[in-house]
């Protein structure tokens, strides 16, 4: 947060889901050869891998009194490295208990 003045800053929040592990896994099917038409068996391989996800919110926070205050951001997404430029508007409302 950087403070612009006594009642305004600019923010930046963010909520980050990090990447998980990889996973490999191996089966064996059965494809027919065309030329002899018998099935013959073949391993297959496939990788699972659970992609990173990040939601980045840039804004200004207007401190309305000194125990609440209002936000406008927009809400970045990124995702698997890509940002996607889908820009959602926030509206959040801060007080202290």
């Amino acid at each position: 947060m950087v403070k612009i003045s006594n009642k305004i800053s600019l923010i930046l929040d963010s909520f980050i889901l990090l990447p998980g592990k990889t996973t490999t896994s191996t089966s064996e099917i059965l494809v027919e050869n065309q030329t002899t038409g018998i099935y013959e068996p073949r391993t297959v391989t496939e990788e699972n891998r659970k992609r990173g996800f990040a939601l980045i919110i840039p804004g200004i926070r207007w401190h309305k009194t000194e125990n609440t205050a209002v936000q406008f951001g927009f809400t970045g997404i990124m995702a698997d490295g890509e940002v996607l430029p889908a820009p959602i508007p926030t509206v959040q409302w801060y007080r202290t208990l």
